[in-house]
């Protein structure tokens, strides 16, 4: 979230969108009431993993069908579209000036991430986010730090 957020020069958002309602989504959630966030919405296929999920955080609610026409940033945490070219969400149900986050990844970006991109939404994938997991890995087991500009060089080069 921190690099889409710093890329486009966006505040932490206020109200988000969290498709899912696993392990991803709880983590997001962490973040955003962590943060400050006012409301985070849950979006699950399992609409009672959703509101089990929701009832954990004081800053969620679950919710069905579409995003809210407020969200600010609306955050893939399922593995949709990590092998195959399915959406999480319609481009098209992704409310006009919200930001959009994947936290799956491809070479080339997602194709949820590029189809958002060409409906003018501010888009990015899990690549960051992967590239800052590795790099506080191997800091915890070198005692040194992380070379970022040679780990993201390694991914792109997957």
């Amino acid at each position: 979230v921190e690099s889409l957020l710093a890329e486009s020069g966006r505040p932490w958002p206020r109200r988000m969108t969290v498709l899912g309602a696993g392990g991803a989504a709880r983590a997001v959630l962490t973040a955003a009431e962590a943060r400050g966030s006012e409301r985070v919405d849950v979006i699950a296929r399992d609409a009672m993993r959703g509101a089990y999920l929701a009832a954990e955080f004081a800053v969620a609610r679950a919710v069905t069908g579409a995003p809210p026409p407020d969200t600010e940033l609306v955050v893939n945490a399922t593995p949709v579209g990590l092998r195959d070219d399915a959406h999480p969400l319609s481009p098209d149900l992704v409310p006009r000036g919200a930001a959009v986050l994947d936290l799956t990844y491809r070479p080339g970006g997602t194709p949820w991430v590029n189809a958002c991109r060409s409906t003018g939404h501010i888009a990015a994938d899990g690549t960051e986010m992967l590239l800052a997991q590795g790099a506080l890995a191997f800091e915890r087991f070198t005692g040194r730090s992380a070379d970022l500009d040679v780990m993201r060089a390694a991914l792109a080069g997957r």
